[in-house]
């Protein structure tokens, strides 16, 4: 498993990324209520949490699917997420 990660480092920071996502994941599908109330959303956008939590949910799978199959052939998995991570950050807005 190392070995497909081209060493201990990579393999660690997989596990974080990935043990992150499924924590967001989690909060997002399963404890909506408390998660949504924790920066003073109302419940209407329930659905919209959820939906974002399944997106993660699915890269969470994928993250699993890696983990025991292994890094081969799936660069395009790695370059959906920068480009995502990357226009996330680039589009939210600062604060004053």
């Amino acid at each position: 498993m190392i070995a497909n990660f081209n060493g201990i480092f990579y393999l660690v920071v997989f596990l974080l990324v990935m043990s992150i996502n499924a924590f967001y994941a989690y909060n997002t599908l399963f404890n909506t209520k408390n998660f949504i109330s924790k920066y003073g959303v109302d419940m209407t956008a329930a659905f919209f949490a959820r939906f974002v939590g399944a997106f993660i949910f699915a890269v969470v799978l994928m993250q699993l699917y890696i983990l025991f199959r292994g890094t081969v052939a799936t660069w395009a998995f790695f370059n959906f997420m920068f480009v995502a991570v990357s226009y996330t950050h680039l589009t939210l807005p600062t604060s004053d």
